[in-house]
C-alpha cells in the first residue's frame, strides 16, 4: 500500500498505521524531508484484508484517514 503526502515546507513526518481496535500495527518516522511530494510504501503483508487507518503528522499538521488493504 502507497501513502501518498505532499508537503509546503521540509519538516519531520510520521506516519502510523492503527487497525480497527485502535492498535498500532506499523509506524515509520523520517527526521526531516523536503518540501514537495512524497510517497511511502506501507507493507500491511502480514496482516490480513480489510480496513486500517493512518495518521500522517508533518510539523503542525495532522490527518487522519481510512484505508482497505486487499490482497
Amino acid at each position: 500500500t502507497v501513502v501518498s503526502y505532499q508537503l509546503p515546507v521540509a519538516s519531520k513526518v510520521e506516519i502510523t498505521v492503527y487497525n480497527l481496535l485502535g492498535q498500532k500495527i506499523w509506524q515509520k518516522r523520517i527526521n526531516h524531508q523536503s518540501a514537495g511530494q512524497h510517497e511511502i510504501n506501507v507493507d500491511l503483508s502480514n496482516y490480513s484484508s480489510g480496513a486500517y487507518f493512518y495518521r500522517l503528522e508533518a510539523g503542525n499538521f495532522v490527518q487522519t484517514r481510512k484505508m482497505v488493504m486487499l490482497k
